[in-house]
């Protein structure tokens, strides 16, 4: 892939903001939607609400030995997907064998026990894993709301992408605009404008040979776990 053309510059770029300030802004915006209560801890966050996760995870509608008799009703708005769940949780739990339940051979109850929170930071999820977290479990205003469809938007377009030169000029320009709107709406007041600033940074610095490398070789690894991921989730998922 050529990094001399005008377009893969300006998509190293756009990738660079997507990434790296895209993480500057969800995190912190993240922490304050969902983790106030448990004082910012995720570990904390992750045990009270794996009952809630487990059910968006899975793709049947079963019961596990944390539903209420009468049922579970849960706020769904989207599927998660195997791997969102599996970054946040191993099955490596001790599964109580009273509680999974059948009916005529057939599984109607599972036990979420099995399911163990990983030692894992906010900050070690990406903007997708964010979103979802965001979307299905956070109360977001309607700006929010269309401010992180933007960036999710934008940022499966860039790393999806299948070269650094397959965009032209309008569609980079296009994506920069919302960006800089999406990313700046739902950053802290107080560093509004610090975000802004690095986004101009951004669009107009010339990146060195080193940088250009770096960025390169994420890209790279990015489209192979585009590449890899659509594979495992077209598979059907397995729970049991």
């Amino acid at each position: 892939m050529s990094t001399n053309a005008r377009e893969a510059q300006e998509f190293l770029r756009l990738f660079k903001c997507v990434v790296d300030t895209g993480a500057d802004v969800l995190v912190p915006f993240t922490k304050n939607k969902l983790l106030t209560s448990y004082n910012g801890n995720f570990e904390r966050f992750l045990d009270d609400k794996k009952h809630e996760l487990f059910h968006l995870w899975h793709s049947k509608r079963l019961l596990c030995c944390a539903c209420p008799p009468a049922g579970c009703i849960l706020k769904r708005t989207g599927h998660m997907d195997n791997w969102i769940f599996k970054k946040m949780y191993d099955d490596s739990g001790y599964e109580e064998g009273g509680h999974i339940t059948r009916k005529n051979g057939k599984v109607e109850q599972l036990c979420v026990h099995k399911y163990v929170t990983r030692n894992i930071g906010i900050h070690e999820l990406d903007i997708i894993a964010l979103s979802f977290l965001l979307r299905n479990l956070a109360n977001l205003l309607p700006n929010e709301t269309t401010a992180l469809d933007t960036i999710r938007t934008n940022r499966s377009m860039i790393c999806h992408a299948y070269s650094t030169n397959c965009f032209n000029m309008a569609l980079l320009n296009k994506a920069w605009s919302e960006l800089d709107t999406a990313l700046v709406d739902l950053t802290d007041p107080s560093y509004k404008g610090v975000i802004k600033k690095q986004i101009k940074y951004l669009r107009m610095v010339e990146l060195e040979k080193e940088e250009i490398t770096e960025l390169m070789t994420n890209v790279e690894e990015a489209i192979k776990v585009s590449v890899f991921l659509k594979q495992v989730l077209d598979r059907p998922l397995k729970h049991l």
